[in-house]
């Protein structure tokens, strides 16, 4: 672990790495994952008279295609019921060590595919200057600050149109043509990226993976800077995928801590320390 906090302080110091985050790194105080999200949504809208159990693997972003299709596009009330889930459990943000760790690390941009408000608490609990990045509008306004930039790369629940919450809303925006998309590809060709509260197993940030990557094709490997993935113990087969695709997975597991979160917390702590 201690050379690859050396490296990781390295970039950090000379702003050339990104956090990306993910839900399980809110899951530690609450939040729930989108599996499980799914599930609830399965009971919200009694689906499991259709065949669609709660127990079920749901995968959240098909289970928006089918709610969209089947309420005639309009989508307001699944809006409405992932933000009283969301919101239903009072999160005490200064309990809340993972998130307040990361706010302090200075990362000049953090994206994240969260729709919850627990980065931009921590930032505001600390008294830490940020943007939040939803639309083109706010790409264009905060290009030139020195304040850290959370960008919401899934949208948000306060502007509603600006969700990506379905399948075709998550394939469109790996068609890299907003200026959000425009922005990570020009980003991940000049920073690292750090993936935390991801698994490698999910589909969803392989294929935002492979977008990335093969958008360089025509780069010499060596000009593409490596990125990094938080794992809790990954395997010798997923780690061997993982560097041959150019990141490097970071086992959780070598860090002190009796659970998953105390573990997220010492390593923040360590490059935070560094």
């Amino acid at each position: 672990m201690g050379p690859i906090i050396s490296e990781l302080a390295d970039l950090l110091h000379a702003n050339k790495i990104i956090p990306f985050v993910g839900a399980g790194f809110s899951e530690g105080c609450g939040c729930p994952s989108s599996q499980t999200l799914a599930q609830q949504l399965v009971k919200r809208f009694n689906l499991a008279a259709e065949g669609l159990l709660a127990n079920e693997d749901i995968d959240l972003l098909r289970l928006a295609e089918y709610l969209k299709i089947t309420q005639n596009g309009d989508l307001s009330s699944v809006h409405r019921e992932i933000r009283f889930i969301l919101n239903k459990k009072e999160i005490d943000i200064s309990q809340s060590y993972q998130h307040l760790l990361l706010a302090q690390l200075g990362a000049p941009i953090i994206y994240t595919t969260n729709y919850d408000r627990l980065l931009e608490r921590s930032f505001d609990h600390l008294n830490i200057p940020y943007h939040t990045i939803i639309s083109t509008e706010d790409v264009v306004k905060y290009a030139d600050s020195s304040a850290t930039q959370i960008i919401k790369f899934h949208g948000s629940l306060e502007q509603e149109d600006s969700l990506v919450l379905t399948e075709s809303d998550y394939y469109k925006r790996l068609e890299f043509v907003t200026p959000i998309d425009i922005k990570l590809r020009a980003d991940a060709l000049s920073k690292s990226l750090l993936f935390l509260g991801y698994s490698f197993s999910d589909f969803n940030i392989r294929y935002l993976w492979f977008k990335l990557r093969s958008m360089t094709e025509e780069l010499n490997a060596k000009q593409i800077p490596k990125s990094y993935i938080l794992l809790i113990n990954p395997d010798q087969i997923t780690a061997a995928l993982l560097e041959n695709r150019g990141i490097i997975p970071i086992a959780l597991s070598s860090c002190p801590g009796s659970t998953i979160t105390a573990q997220l917390c010492s390593f923040l702590e360590k490059l935070l320390s560094h």
